[in-house]
């Protein structure tokens, strides 16, 4: 009798954990399905899909469509190398005292590509004019690289106009910067 008395109470047991698995199941599932619509409503809402201003978020997006039509009449962006790398000694006495960079210059029109490469020689001189006139100090900072760069479109632009009667450069990157 004491062992048929055991024996239901393990049913019991059994029909306990059966239940308790089933609600912990439960759980999981709820918690899952807050966590999913929760990220799916954050994401709408930081994307702007929720706000009063997504029409005017769709407006902007054609302003983008505008920007893209303008950068397609100017034409494909074509970049020409100054090859080889410019090697120079900076002004001062600091412990840097050799420049050495990468040029390349972005143009939209081939016309331009074809003056940059004829007057290479003297683009090439007035650059290493440029960057030997220069100090470490001045070059150390991020405003002085950019300074750079801007003085360097400049000195082109000048070159292809003395040369040419026309410009055309858009801009001047340094793809390799290394003082040393």
């Amino acid at each position: 009798m004491a062992d048929e008395e055991q024996g239901g109470d393990d049913l019991e047991q059994g029909e306990a954990k059966k239940k308790g698995g089933k609600g912990k199941l439960i759980v999981f599932i709820v918690a899952a399905v807050l966590l999913l619509g929760g990220g799916a409503g954050a994401g709408l809402y930081f994307t702007g899909a929720l706000t009063p201003d997504a029409q005017t978020a769709s407006e902007d997006d054609e302003d983008f469509e505008d920007e893209d039509e303008e950068e397609e009449a100017k034409g494909e962006a074509i970049y020409v190398d100054l090859h080889p790398a410019f090697t120079v000694n900076l002004q001062g006495k600091s412990k840097a005292r050799f420049l050495q960079a990468s040029v390349q210059v972005l143009t939209r029109e081939p016309k331009v590509e074809q003056q940059i490469k004829q007057h290479a020689p003297m683009i090439r001189n007035k650059l290493v004019m440029l960057f030997s006139a220069k100090t470490s100090q001045e070059l150390r900072t991020l405003e002085g690289k950019e300074s750079l760069q801007n003085e360097a479109r400049s000195a082109i632009e000048n070159v292809l106009k003395a040369e040419s009667g026309e410009g055309g450069v858009e801009a001047v990157f340094f793809t390799s910067f290394v003082m040393q």
